[in-house]
């Protein structure tokens, strides 16, 4: 691998965050932002992670204060890439933002430099062109506290060299992440394609008043063995930010479901109860309900607590929550996103699951996998059924 040195284009939340994990890892790490104010709030941000990191990881002190000291910064962007090798980008969600960047970047990088843009909202291939070296351009995407959530994944464009993509793969493992390569574009990568729509599920749910927030992560937790369910997950995000969302999509499809959710949850943003953050979200924190419940978490079901749970699941809410997960995962591997394994894996590390999706499939069994989308799959893609029917008896896993 030829990457040493690596400049992190924007000095945000993950911008941070990548710079801190990079240089943690030994590499040459500068900052680029467009102004020095951006350049001070990312001096603070990588200050705070030190905390973060003795904290989560029992990291020594004096490295992590080395790896602050370490991280150059500037806002002359041909100064701060003359030597680099590596560019992550990661500056607003907006195309024209991006295409400006990297038309300037074009410019000014010598032509060894690999871009690589973190955008969680935008494909690659969107504005790829505006690189001018498109066979050195791909994705590198990251997770929100990404010491934690210390997924890499890699997706190229179809103009992206092998070697390239090969050696980014690399480089994310060498950051101290678990890479995921994603074999072709694909909106939402990996993590985001299943969690999305899990999420989806349990919000319809409660908007729908089929059971409460707190019956849902209780069903989920119990079944699963994970330590939080979809609506303490949601605390986590902030329920401004997962509200906005879910109201963007309503104006853009109107479903009603999504409708009566934002409005529930508008009261509760009115009242300042926002998540973790604030204290108060679907739980009151810091000791939230679900840690009370006598749930053995962290723990992986055996098949026969998965089996009895789907068996004993009378309101649907397990059988539901469970057919999201299944079928975004049959829906990247059998359009050949990515592997199971690799699926499973990057469940595994971003949801703190014990169990993955292909895991939870061979626990329960194909039959019961199917009966689930006969049930209450009401959009059941053929060609996913084929694929279902044409491994019963099999396994994922031996």
């Amino acid at each position: 691998m030829n990457i040493k040195n690596v400049v992190v284009a924007g000095g945000g939340l993950l911008g941070s965050q990548i710079a801190f994990q990079a240089a943690y890892s030994g590499f040459n790490v500068s900052i680029y932002d467009v102004n020095e104010k951006g350049l001070e709030a990312a001096k603070d941000r990588l200050e705070k992670l030190v905390p973060r990191y003795i904290k989560d990881l029992d990291a020594p002190e004096d490295k992590l204060k080395a790896t602050v000291k370490s991280i150059q910064t500037s806002t002359n962007l041909k100064e701060i890439v003359a030597d680099a090798d590596l560019v992550i980008e990661a500056i607003p969600e907006k195309l024209s933002i991006k295409q400006s960047f990297y038309k300037e970047l074009g410019e000014v990088a010598p032509e060894k430099t690999i871009f690589a843009t973190n955008s969680s909202t935008l494909l690659p291939s969107d504005f790829k062109d505006a690189t001018g070296r498109t066979d050195r351009f791909l994705a590198l995407h990251f997770a929100n506290e990404i010491w934690l959530n210390n997924v890499g994944e890699i997706m190229a464009t179809k103009d992206t060299d092998r070697a390239v993509f090969d050696e980014v793969v690399e480089y994310a493992g060498a950051m101290g992440l678990h890479p995921v390569p994603i074999k072709k574009e694909h909106a939402g990568y990996v993590q985001n394609s299943l969690l999305v729509p899990f999420f989806h599920v349990a919000e319809e749910m409660y908007a729908n008043e089929e059971e409460t927030p707190q019956e849902i992560d209780k069903i989920w937790m119990n079944a699963i063995r994970m330590n939080v369910g979809p609506f303490g997950a949601i605390d986590v995000v902030g329920l401004n930010t997962n509200t906005a969302i879910v109201q963007a999509e309503y104006e853009k499809d109107g479903t009603p479901w999504k409708k009566a959710y934002v409005d529930k949850n508008n009261v509760k943003i009115q009242n300042g109860e926002l998540g973790k953050a604030t204290g108060k979200g679907f739980y009151t924190y810091p000791n939230p309900e679900y840690e009370t419940w006598d749930i053995p978490v962290g723990k992986k079901p055996s098949d026969e607590h998965l089996q009895q749970a789907v068996a004993n699941d009378n309101n649907g809410v397990l059988s539901k929550l469970l057919l999201s997960l299944f079928k975004a995962a049959e829906d990247l591997y059998v359009n050949e996103i990515a592997e199971y394994d690799v699926i499973d894996t990057t469940w595994h590390i971003n949801s703190r699951s014990p169990i993955g999706p292909f895991e939870m499939m061979d626990a329960i069994g194909i039959d019961k996998v199917i009966e689930i989308h006969e049930k209450y799959d009401n959009n059941i893609d053929q060609d996913v059924m084929k694929f279902l029917e044409s491994r019963r008896g099999k396994t994922f896993y031996s």
